[in-house]
């Protein structure tokens, strides 16, 4: 029996932010994605950095890129 998931990877800066701002409507798409999509979270970011700019937005994800 094979079991398929949907994955969708998303890039942070210059697709779900502007100028270390979160687009309202790329934080909707994210969140209506969720039942339907694992979402994984790529960035550059050290992970520490990623949540001083952007508190508790890893949690809307399934995973992300640890960088550390």
């Amino acid at each position: 029996m094979w079991f398929f998931r949907v994955v969708a990877p998303l890039d942070l800066d210059g697709t779900l932010t502007e100028d270390d701002r979160v687009s309202e409507s790329g934080m909707a798409a994210v969140k209506a994605s969720r039942g339907e999509l694992r979402l994984i979270l790529v960035t550059g970011r050290i992970f520490d950095d990623l949540d001083a700019t952007f508190p508790g937005l890893w949690r809307e994800f399934d995973a992300t890129n640890d960088l550390q």
